[in-house]
């Protein structure tokens, strides 16, 4: 199992126990949280965060949409860091041929899930070298 996949929340601030460290934000500033398959960016109240330069309140979930540029503190938070990708990611029960990864969003015929809008139920199949398997 890979490490963060399927996380159902991540940690995001300065301190280094976050899942997504920031500089120029507060110690533990927000968290981004999995509910219903969608993601929200939360502010934990402990510096000002701005979503496309608007003010977001404490504790109210603001949709994490991969288009709003979210600002912690004086950091912008990388929408495609690993963490946040990981989150929309979880095994599927199809198994595949050896060599071969099938992504899409239906968990009966992927071997890896991807839980978003822009992601098919059946989206693609990678096959790998077989001298990399």
């Amino acid at each position: 199992m890979i490490p963060g996949l399927g996380k159902e929340q991540v940690t995001v601030g300065s301190a280094p126990d976050n899942d997504i460290v920031l500089a120029g934000s507060a110690p533990h500033h927000a968290r981004i949280v999995k509910q219903q398959g969608q993601l929200f960016l939360v502010d934990a109240g402990e510096g000002p965060t701005l979503a496309n330069g608007a003010p977001i309140a404490p504790s109210q979930p603001v949709p994490f949409d991969f288009r709003t540029q979210f600002v912690l503190g004086q950091a912008p938070l990388p929408l495609g860091h690993p963490a946040i990708a990981l989150m929309l990611m979880s095994p599927g029960q199809f198994q595949a041929p050896r060599g071969h990864v099938v992504i899409g969003r239906d968990g009966a015929r992927a071997t890896l899930v991807i839980s978003h809008g822009a992601v098919s139920g059946l989206h693609a199949t990678v096959m790998m070298d077989r001298m990399m398997v």
